[in-house]
């Protein structure tokens, strides 16, 4: 899948949980969702997509500025982790289960990459991958967010 079909789907599919959280949708690259906190900071979330193979990955990220993509500054309230590191137990098993099919419809190896604390890329063969992962990090968002409060 190409980055902008990937991104289409994502915003389709947590476009009304963002919303519903109180984010609202920057005109930004990365792609990015953020919700302005008392006291000046902010709460990201962000996407970055491969140009290619069908991949991509997100984030939450709290800084003084709604600036996606940054993984590092010197703000002292500056904080930032990519999703799949924030999974609980159930949200890593249900990772690892969408990453199995999705490789196996890829034709890739089913186990690879699915190691807690890798770099880890959600895989995506058609819109049905990136509504998949999509549920997955919605379900997920309500417990995510107030830790980066």
């Amino acid at each position: 899948m190409e980055p902008k079909e990937i991104w289409s789907v994502l915003r389709a599919e947590l476009g009304p949980t963002l919303t519903a959280l109180g984010l609202r949708r920057l005109k930004s690259s990365p792609p990015a969702y953020t919700l302005a906190l008392e006291g000046g900071d902010h709460v990201t979330l962000w996407f970055k997509m491969r140009s290619v193979g069908g991949r991509f990955t997100g984030a939450l990220q709290r800084s003084p500025e709604p600036k996606p993509g940054i993984e590092w500054t010197s703000a002292p309230s500056f904080r930032s982790a990519r999703l799949p590191d924030l999974l609980d137990d159930a949200g890593w098993a249900r990772l690892v289960a969408i990453h199995r099919r999705v490789e196996e419809k890829l034709g890739g190896p089913t186990d690879a990459n699915v190691a807690r604390g890798s770099d880890y890329w959600f895989a995506c063969a058609d819109a049905e991958d990136v509504a998949a992962w999509s549920r997955l990090i919605a379900d997920a968002l309500p417990r995510l967010l107030p830790a980066f409060r």
